[in-house]
């Protein structure tokens, strides 16, 4: 007997039906979540790249004054370094997620586990760019609305205050909803095979 016919007959063997049921949950399972959040990681670190180069014109595009051009660019420095920090965290992760597999109990843990840090981490990013946002606004703001707020007139402040409180409000639910658009269903999915996976215990 040749190999092919010993190939032959396994494939005509019958399995266990436990056997049966673990190949499927696997084969249905697959890497498709890891793959869909690897693809949205990958998209995103785009997006930031872009970001920088596109936030790097923002002082011709808005014509701020020449005045403040000094200031925008040394808070400019300040997020280059900030967001290319974290694009190397995502870059990072994009890298070994190549490396997780979802065909066992443990490696699906300890996928579900780096796929959660790393949605941590893109929180915290989200969260970081709250004070450029508010600088930016300052930054396009009339020059004589931002002399009444460096001049500590009451009014100017409030309205700043109010500005800001509703940037933060709006980029916390933005990136809440993001984050759940991006990784929040897939994470969902692998954390439902991890269910049916104690549920053949």
């Amino acid at each position: 007997m040749n190999l092919d016919d010993l190939k032959k007959s396994w494939q005509e063997q019958e399995l266990p039906n436990d056997i049966v049921a673990s190949e499927k949950l696997n084969e249905k399972v697959g890497c498709l979540p890891l793959d869909k959040i690897r693809g949205n990681v990958k998209k995103e670190i785009w997006i930031q790249v872009l970001s920088i180069v596109f936030i790097a014109f923002t002082p011709r595009l808005l014509r701020i004054d020449d005045t403040r051009i000094g200031g925008f660019y040394l808070f400019y420095g300040i997020f280059v370094l900030i967001t290319g920090y974290y694009i190397l965290k995502m870059y990072r992760f994009y890298k070994t997620s190549a490396s997780l597999e979802l065909n066992s109990r443990d490696s699906l843990y300890d996928s579900y586990y780096n796929v959660k840090l790393y949605i941590q981490m893109y929180e915290n990013f989200c969260y970081s760019l709250i004070p450029f946002g508010i600088l930016l606004l300052l930054a396009v703001s009339p020059s004589s609305q931002l002399d009444l707020i460096l001049g500590g007139d009451l009014h100017a402040l409030k309205y700043l205050g109010i500005v800001s409180i509703i940037m933060v409000v709006l980029i916390y639910f933005i990136a809440k909803y993001w984050i759940k658009k991006l990784y929040g269903q897939y994470l969902k999915q692998i954390e439902d095979t991890l269910n049916q996976f104690k549920e053949q215990e």
